[in-house]
C-alpha cells in the first residue's frame, strides 16, 4: 500500500529532481521514493552505531585518548589511506 503526501521543494531542487529522473529514465515519483529510502537507511545505521557506542561506553569498553591520537597521527601520515 502506499499513501500520497506533499513535499514542498524550492526551484532548484525540483530542477535536480527532474535532471536526475531523466537522466535515469526514472520518474520523478522513483527518484524521491529512493532518496526517502537511502536517507532512512542512512539514520537508522547511524542511530544504530550511536547506541552501539553509548553501550560500548557505558561497559567501559572505550579506546585511550593517546592511542586514538597515534592512530590518526598514522593515518595522516599515510595520507589518509588505510591499511
Amino acid at each position: 500500500m502506499t499513501t500520497p503526501i506533499t513535499l514542498r521543494v524550492d526551484d532548484e531542487t525540483l530542477t535536480r529532481i527532474d535532471e536526475l529522473a531523466e537522466a535515469m529514465d526514472r520518474s520523478r515519483n522513483w527518484i524521491l521514493r529512493d532518496a526517502v529510502s537511502r536517507y532512512l537507511d542512512d539514520e537508522q545505521d547511524w542511530i544504530a552505531r550511536v547506541k552501539r557506542g553509548l553501550a560500548e561506553a557505558e561497559r567501559g569498553e572505550l579506546v585511550p585518548h593517546d592511542e586514538v591520537m597515534a592512530e590518526a597521527r598514522a593515518l595522516a601520515e599515510r595520507g589518509g589511506k588505510t591499511g
